[in-house]
């Protein structure tokens, strides 16, 4: 660390590289890796059906476990 002179002025190429990337390249890649696994999510039409009846049911369970105070 010896001789290491810190200017805020002075922008290198390489703080420009680090930020542009922290600010496009590294939410572009989470971006593409979210795609792809929505992409093998297995979610279809039946599918969405089923859990929509298991929602149901269970707010049937739960509303006879809590009934709303008034």
């Amino acid at each position: 660390m010896v001789g290491l002179v810190y200017d805020p002025t002075v922008v290198t190429p390489e703080i420009q590289f680090g930020l542009k990337s922290l600010m496009s390249l590294f939410p572009a890649g989470a971006l593409l890796i979210g795609i792809v696994i929505l992409i093998f999510y297995p979610l279809g039409r039946k599918q969405v059906q089923e859990l929509q009846a298991n929602l149901k049911q269970s707010a049937k369970i739960n509303e006879n476990k809590f009934p709303e105070e008034e």
